[in-house]
């Protein structure tokens, strides 16, 4: 974590584990940091990113019972309350549906620009970072903090790469 900003007040995970067990390994127990796992910011996954088992959204028993996230003892810290199980999330039939990602991440956006906190930190992935952002990367490496800023309002907010003081982290798990 870069040492020039202080801990972040909001970590908001994806619901996919290996986010969950990146929001985790990244920020350990001793922090008073909120976690809050978000479905709007799971893997887009592309035409073919249906196919990765990684890429799909577990249902929510199986997620508080997996056992790799259950030896983190701030796991339970992770609110999950906004996760619901896939087919309750519109995703009865598997498949890609870029206007329904695009949604996705508009409410996403919304949410996240309402939150009081001023230090966000968003660990997600690489295709939701690449929408996100638009065209202003090219390939993201993995767990490399992004910097970025909310520019806009309503249905034309979105996130830019930034240098601002009150950042938010985008951080590909």
């Amino acid at each position: 974590w870069p040492t020039k900003f202080s801990k972040p007040e909001l970590v908001v995970t994806s619901p996919l584990k290996r986010a969950i067990q990146t929001s985790l390994l990244a920020f350990p127990t001793s922090m008073d940091t909120r976690f809050v796992a978000h479905p709007g910011i799971k893997e887009c996954g592309g035409h073919d990113g249906w196919q990765i088992p990684e890429n799909t959204q577990r249902p929510l028993a199986q997620i508080k019972e997996d056992s790799d996230l259950l030896a983190f003892e701030h796991f339970p810290r992770i609110d999950l309350s906004l996760v619901g199980d896939p087919n309750e999330e519109g995703e009865k039939k598997p498949g890609f549906d870029r206007d329904r990602e695009c949604q996705q991440l508009t409410r996403f956006l919304k949410w996240l620009s309402a939150r009081e906190e001023r230090l966000i930190v968003v660990v997600c992935h690489h295709n939701v970072i690449l929408e996100l952002l638009g065209a202003q990367l090219g390939r993201i490496k993995n767990c490399q903090p992004l910097l970025c800023s909310f520019i806009g309002h309503g249905e034309q907010l979105r996130l830019v790469l930034s240098s601002d003081v009150d950042p938010l982290w985008l951080l590909p798990g």
